[in-house]
């Protein structure tokens, strides 16, 4: 949780002055509007410095050697942001590379805070359930609760299952038919209405946040991980992160996913510029302008 602080909360910062101005009378203080594609590049370096001095500052707490734990964590956080920027793209099956991608950076970030080796234990999800594949020889794995509980809601809301973007992005995605409703994830469950031209990357990014949150397993007890096979340290990491929309939709107010307070949106709105249908789609804006 605190890796995912450091770095969505730098994200945030300097993807505030990547965000485009507007009038008071136009769209609500701390909107966001249009976000330049160069705001990735804060994210990618605040990836990589986040979870440097992240496994640094525990390898100087743990007294491990703090050079070769960091520079695993930075070797595991270019992976990560690869397989982020993967995940944009539109190429069938392409994002659900991505999200293999992400998963091996997130496993190698992950055992290095715990002291392990860089590939000891591997994480690779599919709905609710996680499967772990120790390389010394063994085997398990775990279920969670938000995607089951966006299971669960999918199909008794009666949203219809796309069996195309599931096999695509392998993760579980639904489509729904309410006009006001663009989109949203239930920690990795995607559901998103298909008027959107790229929300399903803006979607897809909030699962590879899901999987970032991984490590966050560390500070949870472990008797529910090894006597009921049940983690809930992503689930707990990503509530916590989401606070501040759930604070800010309580109150009625709209609009509150586009708000620069919610950092996981934040990051979601910069690594969506990467999906080509978001820059053929900004081209035709900027276009139309002239």
């Amino acid at each position: 949780m605190g890796l995912e602080r450091i770095i969505q909360a730098a994200a945030f910062a300097t993807v505030l002055s990547s965000v485009s101005a507007v009038s008071a009378q136009e769209l609500p203080i701390g909107y966001i509007s249009k976000v330049e594609p160069a705001a990735r590049l804060a994210v990618l370096g605040f990836n990589l410095l986040g979870n440097t001095f992240l496994c640094a500052a525990v390898a100087a707490a743990e007294e491990r050697p703090i050079l070769t734990d960091g520079a695993n964590c930075l070797a595991g956080a270019t992976i990560q942001f690869a397989g982020m920027e993967i995940g944009m793209l539109n190429v069938p099956v392409l994002p659900g590379i991505g999200l293999r991608v992400v998963e091996t950076g997130t496993s190698i970030i992950d055992n290095t805070l715990a002291g392990r080796k860089s590939f000891e234990k591997l994480h690779y999800e599919f709905g609710p359930l996680l499967f772990e594949i120790d390389t010394n020889g063994s085997f398990n794995w775990y279920g969670r609760i938000l995607p089951l509980a966006g299971l669960i809601g999918n199909i008794t809301a009666g949203n219809a299952f796309n069996v195309e973007d599931t096999f695509s992005y392998q993760t579980f995605s639904f489509n729904t038919s309410m006009q006001d409703i663009d989109g949203y994830a239930f920690g990795n469950i995607m559901t998103y209405n298909l008027k959107g031209t790229y929300i399903r990357a803006h979607e897809f990014n909030h699962v590879l946040q899901y999987v970032r949150f991984r490590p966050a397993e560390q500070l949870v007890p472990s008797f529910l991980r090894d006597k009921a096979h049940l983690r809930i340290g992503e689930d707990l990491a990503i509530g916590v992160m989401n606070l501040p929309l759930l604070i800010c939709s309580a109150t009625g107010e709209k609009d509150c996913g586009r708000r620069w307070w919610n950092i996981t949106e934040v990051e979601s709105y910069v690594l969506e510029t990467g999906n080509p249908e978001y820059q053929l789609d900004q081209s035709y804006k900027d276009l139309n302008k002239r």
